[in-house]
């Protein structure tokens, strides 16, 4: 839009050449911007359809362009590291595996008195043809050898499985702080965009409309102030993407849904309410009123 009231004014003679190319530039870089966003788009969706293993029909599904908003009030910590420490399932599998090699080293233990036997049948015949068959027994007495190398080998499988377990409870301590630390602070920048930016920049658009009405600054500088509120409102939902994202990192941490994921209620403004501009020609604050 910039670009076209440039070409009109300039064809008017109200501006300078220079200020046109300004203008053309930098819808040309609109359109490369929009051209990227639009591939981007396709090659999401079409590793997702991989990952889902979706074509034809199937493929052609809508996503919903509102995401919820941040919960009223996240987890503690703490109650999320003892869900974690139940639920998590490398952590299980680290257990797990401790549980057996402990089996393992106490069958050793037991059988480490027990030598290799072995089982046989023989047959003879005598010199005057009288045949004589009967079983044979073979035992190893440990008397030099007590299955040092088995026993050392099945404590050494303990110590790892023990020394893999502390690493996993650690890993998910750290995961599971951090995360959390995470969502908080993107929590937090979602506010700041929600009861700051979005509001003042609404505000910088209807007082530069008065001021234009006034003929106290030019278009130019009108639009630019409209593009600075729709970077905020831009710069608002991928906060709020970034925050969901992590959450998703937590829950993963975690290893199952989060509490607070009950306390979910409203949702972002979808596109049409952003461009949409407000009836009364005012600033519309109902969009993040609720946010």
């Amino acid at each position: 839009a910039s670009a076209e009231l440039a070409q009109r004014l300039f064809d008017a003679g109200n501006i300078s050449e220079l200020q046109l190319k300004q203008e053309q530039a930098a819808a040309s870089t609109a359109r490369i911007d929009a051209a990227h966003a639009r591939a981007e788009s396709l090659s999401t969706r079409l590793a997702l359809n991989t990952l889902l293993g979706l074509s034809g029909p199937e493929a052609q599904w809508r996503s919903g362009d509102r995401l919820p908003l941040p919960v009223p009030k996240e987890d503690d910590p703490e109650a999320l590291l003892q869900l974690a420490r139940e639920h998590n399932l490398e952590l299980q599998a680290a257990r797990r595996q401790l549980d057996i090699a402990t089996d393992a080293l106490g069958l050793a233990r037991g059988l480490r008195w027990l030598g290799c036997a072995e089982l046989e049948f023989e047959r003879e015949r005598e010199t005057g043809g009288e045949g004589k068959r009967g079983p044979g027994l073979a035992l190893e007495l440990p008397i030099f050898h007590q299955q040092q190398a088995r026993m050392g080998r099945a404590r050494g499988e303990v110590d790892a499985a023990r020394a893999a377990l502390a690493q996993a409870d650690l890993a998910i301590e750290h995961g599971v702080r951090l995360g959390s630390q995470r969502v908080q602070e993107l929590a937090k920048v979602v506010a700041t965009y929600r009861d700051a930016l979005v509001p003042q920049r609404e505000t910088i658009v209807q007082r530069s409309q008065q001021e234009y009405n006034f003929m106290l600054i030019g278009a130019f500088e009108l639009i630019s102030a409209k593009l600075e509120e729709y970077d905020a409102y831009q710069g608002y939902l991928e906060a709020v993407r970034d925050y969901w994202l992590a959450r998703v990192d937590l829950m993963r941490a975690v290893g199952r849904t989060l509490p607070s994921d009950a306390t979910i209620r409203e949702r972002t403004p979808d596109l049409q309410d952003i461009l949409s501009p407000p009836d009364d020609g005012g600033t519309d604050h109902s969009m993040h009123g609720g946010h």
